[in-house]
């Protein structure tokens, strides 16, 4: 296992940029929550669009500590960075899980999807990942002013027990994962057809622990 590296910070502007991301994070965690949250099909793909510019800017508050004032969105280039800069935290993380959120980031620009992209979205699957990995980021940062720590947000809405935060939160809930996400849930699948354009379809199914996220939402006639 890697080991832990600790970074520290006094320059202003760097500490400026990184509370900047991690506010702006948290308020996108708490919009993806509060939509992945209604298990609501119909709202699934909203709820992790979100969850995916979430993770692009706490992963921006990261890369802010080594001075880079990044313009990279959620793709390769940030998760590499990423991976160098804090090997522990990126190995401790998802993989499938973040690459299910770089193809979420895709689904901003609709028009520029290609032919045959695809994607499935368990909304309980997805609320969970986030809150780990979330929980994982939040803790590598800490801020102090004259000896004094600083809250953050997240430091905030735990202290208050703030349903946006602890509604189905299993981690800070102490629930057993696979009991929180393993029974009937609601499912979004889509797929960007070249003749019928974007195609979506919406069930019932059985969540899962240890899901794939990068697993087909749907598969084109001519794989079937």
């Amino acid at each position: 296992m890697a080991a832990i590296k600790r970074r520290h910070t006094s320059d202003k502007q760097k500490v400026a940029a990184i509370r900047g991301f991690l506010n702006l994070a948290f308020k996108d965690y708490i919009a993806a929550r509060t939509l992945l949250n209604f298990d609501l099909a119909d709202l699934a793909l909203q709820g992790a669009i979100l969850a995916s510019t979430c993770i692009e800017k706490y992963f921006k508050a990261i890369i802010s500590l080594r001075g880079n004032n990044t313009g990279k969105h959620l793709n390769s280039a940030l998760m590499n960075s990423i991976e160098n800069y804090d090997s522990a935290l990126y190995g401790s993380l998802n993989s499938s899980f973040l690459g299910f959120l770089q193809k979420c980031y895709q689904l901003r620009y609709l028009d520029t999807l290609p032919v045959g992209f695809t994607i499935g979205i368990t909304s309980l699957e997805v609320l969970a990942e986030l809150d780990f990995t979330v929980d994982k980021i939040q803790k590598r940062f800490r801020f102090e002013s004259d000896g004094v720590p600083l809250k953050f947000f997240y430091d905030a809405y735990m202290q208050d027990k703030n349903h946006l935060l602890y509604d189905n939160n299993y981690i800070l809930l102490g629930l057993d994962k696979s009991k929180f996400v393993e029974h009937e849930v609601s499912r979004y699948a889509m797929i960007f057809d070249e003749s019928r354009g974007l195609v979506e379809v919406f069930y019932q199914t059985m969540g899962s622990s240890t899901v794939d996220f990068l697993a087909p939402g749907l598969i084109p006639n001519s794989e079937q």
